[in-house]
């Protein structure tokens, strides 16, 4: 260290008594008590005695005044004398001498071996000291002629313990560790702000015997509990490579090592993952407090692959500390995946320990290897955590394909399941729960759902051919496109199901029961007589084409479908439904659908000319440029709905509900508005004039009221403003 008034202020004291030596002023140091007392010292040698001087107490004695004082009393020894037999006061006095004849008279051989400094009883600094030797030689010491203390042992002081570390050793190890960390980091603050170190190891405030039993322990438990892991991951991955069907049976279990008891497969895939993270996170605990030994010589750490720094071992290190466990926990990740919730969950879980693993292992990278790995181990990390939330606020950006062909799952609750693309033919699902599942593009021929739950199913594109769903409940399932030919539907529930261009050519179904599903009209019943149905001869044609033009579709149901450009002219509708349906350009000139709904339906520039629609339902559709002139729109609802530049030219609107709709731009013009709600609608630039009915008490309800272009009489006490003719 440097010592500086500075540096010395910001020294902190430790649990045990520890000396600081001046990087510039060997032998010149100070010394830290327990209690913060700072004594600053001399080191020195006098008739073959190692001996301290204390010079003063910081900060009662200044930096500057110390090495003053250090200074005459270094001249004193290489003048022959012992400082400590001069007053301080008078030390200064001491006439300086170049030539050290303390080092001539050792010679060459005091730097040969190393000893640590053990302190004389003969001086007094206010603090009480260990004791000295135990032996009667004393170590001997010298400076040399550029000032530097050296340390060398003595017969009597050997120790027989061939386990035992020499702090000669130690020490000069510690200094290289730290000089290479200092040297290394010198140009490398760009990566050291990416990822910043861990601090190399500092000097121990133990006993190095006891440092060495400690490190052993570490060394030990940190083998006990890898081995721990890896056992723990070997059975992981073998358990979890079975077949699919072996998990997502009804009675599959997992026997669980050591214990003498099985536990389901949801449950393994909820506490092997806790296992692994738990032993992961033990693991490192002791690998962090390990790395507070590594000054300590190589050939005396116990020989663990973790305690060889050589390029293999530590490559090995690096794959079984750090990539195996978010490896496994990738696994587990993959194999949960077409589970709801667990699988986005466990890949969350995975990229947290991979990331948070990648960050350790850059800090704890050694210095010579940060340039390259300190980058590398940054973008990997940024990438997943970038994949982390893509898959968390967008979707998961791969798939698991279920392999069950012929899985017994009877009575399984798979609520939300992604079984998409699954292959389950000859599966029996009877009684299964799989409401809200995803079942698209799914192989399922043959497979029995007898008495099964798919409410809310994705069934689009599905292969059910020949499929037993009798009893099955399928309310608003999506079956569009699906295959469903010969397939057994009898006293199935059809409610509100999607059947768009399904085919059920052969299929077994109650005609009544099929009537309750949506776009049952547009589903291909094959070589079956449309009249069965009581559809038009000509049925097929018509869909193909999507020329539905004057066709009695009443009570039919439209839901979901994409009719877009369907030609719906001089059709009944009546008390039809088309929810959420995409009618974009549909034509529907003189439809009669009195008390339809088309809510949620795309429309826009459809047209209704001249059609009766009173009592229908247009909430929170899409009408923008959509077309009603002559319509009757009686007691139709529009609440919520987008009629951007819609026009209701001379329709009759009586008893209309337009609340919070948005009415910019639309044309009322010789409309008969006679008791409409206009409550919170938006009628920026809304054309009024000419139209009939409309009152001040009805209009000012309306947002934005103002900006309406109106005739004289409904200025309502506001100006009106001058808009297109």
């Amino acid at each position: 260290m440097i010592f500086t008034e500075q540096t010395v202020a910001a020294v902190k004291p430790r649990p045990a008594r520890f000396e600081i030596w001046g990087d510039d002023t060997p032998g010149f140091g100070l010394r830290v008590a327990p209690s913060g007392r700072k004594s600053w010292i001399y080191l020195y040698r006098h008739d073959g005695r190692a001996r301290r001087l204390t010079l003063g107490v910081f900060p009662a004695l200044s930096c500057a005044e110390a090495r003053t004082l250090f200074a005459a009393a270094r001249d004193v020894v290489a003048a022959g004398g012992d400082p400590a037999a001069v007053s301080l006061a008078s030390l200064s006095e001491v006439p300086k001498t170049r030539e050290p004849a303390e080092q001539g008279r050792l010679g060459p051989t005091a730097a040969k071996r190393r000893k640590p400094v053990r302190q004389p009883e003969d001086y007094d600094d206010g603090e009480e000291d260990e004791p000295l030797y135990t032996t009667d030689d004393a170590i001997s010491e010298s400076i040399d002629e550029d000032g530097v203390l050296e340390f060398f042992e003595d017969d009597d002081d050997e120790d027989d313990d061939p386990d035992s570390i020499s702090r000669a050793l130690y020490e000069k190890r510690l200094r290289a560790i730290q000089e290479e960390w200092a040297a290394a980091r010198r140009d490398m603050r760009l990566i050291d702000h990416l990822m910043p170190p861990m601090p190399p190891p500092e000097a121990p405030d133990i006993p190095l015997s006891a440092m060495k039993a400690q490190h052993d322990k570490v060394s030990n438990t940190i083998s006990k509990t890898f081995n721990i892991l890896g056992l723990a991951s070997l059975f992981f991955v073998i358990t979890l490579a079975a077949p699919d069907v072996s998990f997502m049976a009804a009675d599959a279990r997992v026997q669980m090592p050591v214990m003498n008891f099985a536990i389901s497969f949801d449950a393994f895939l909820l506490i092997g993952p806790v296992l692994l993270v738990a032993l992961t996170i033990y693991l490192h605990i002791f690998i962090r407090h390990q790395r507070r030994f590594s000054a300590i010589p190589q050939e005396q750490q116990l020989p663990t692959i973790f305690n060889i720094s050589d390029g293999a071992p530590s490559l090995i290190t690096w794959v079984l500390f750090y990539w195996m466990p978010p490896a496994i926990l990738a696994v587990f990740a993959y194999r949960a995946m077409p589970r709801p919730l667990m699988g986005p969950v466990m890949l969350e879980l995975t990229i947290i320990m991979a990331a948070g693993l990648l960050f350790l292992q850059g800090r704890r990278c050694h210095p010579s290897r940060r340039r390259w790995a300190v980058p590398v181990l940054s973008a990997s990390m940024t990438g997943l955590i970038l994949f982390g939330l893509y898959s968390s606020l967008i979707e998961i950006p791969f798939h698991r394909d279920l392999y069950l062909f012929r899985g017994d799952l009877t009575e399984k609750d798979l609520r939300g399941f992604d079984l998409k693309n699954a292959y389950l033919k000859e599966a029996k699902l009877d009684r299964a729960n799989l409401q809200g599942a995803r079942m698209d593009d799914a192989n399922m021929s043959q497979t029995s759902f007898t008495g099964a739950d798919l409410r809310d199913t994705n069934l689009r594109q599905a292969d059910i051919r020949s499929a037993v769903l009798e009893n099955a409940n399928i309310s608003n399932a999506d079956l569009s496109r699906a295959d469903l030919r010969n397939a057994v539907l009898t006293d199935a529930n059809f409610a509100l199901a999607n059947l768009f261009e399904t085919r059920l050519e052969g299929a077994i179904f109650y005609p009544d029961g099929l009537k309750q599903a949506c776009n049952w009209a547009l589903a291909d019943y094959g070589d079956a007589p449309p009249g069965y149905l009581g559809l038009p001869a000509n049925i097929r044609n018509r869909i193909s084409q999507l020329d539905f033009s004057e066709v009695v579709f009443d009570d039919i149901r439209f839901c979901r479908a994409n009719l877009r450009g369907a030609s719906l002219d001089k059709s009944s509708f009546h008390r039809g439904l088309a929810d959420h349906a995409n009618m974009r350009d549909l034509s529907a000139n003189g439809l009669l659908a009195t008390g339809a709904s088309f809510i949620g339906s795309d429309l826009r520039n459809s047209s209704f000319v001249d059609a009766r629609l009173s009592e229908t339902d247009f909430s929170d559709a899409n009408l923008t440029e959509a077309t009603f002139r002559r319509a009757d729109l009686r007691s139709t609802q529009f609440r919520l709905a987008r009629i951007r530049n819609g026009r209701f030219v001379g329709a009759d609107l009586t008893r209309a509900d337009f609340i919070d709709a948005d009415l910019s731009e639309v044309s009322f013009r010789g409309a008969n508005l006679d008791q409409v709600d206009f409550t919170d609608a938006v009628m920026i630039e809304a054309d009024l004039r000419g139209s009939r009915g409309l009152t001040c008490n009805q209009l000012v309800l309306a947002r934005d009221w103002e900006l309406t272009l109106r005739d004289q009489t409904l200025a309502c006490g506001a100006q009106i403003p001058s808009g297109k003719k």
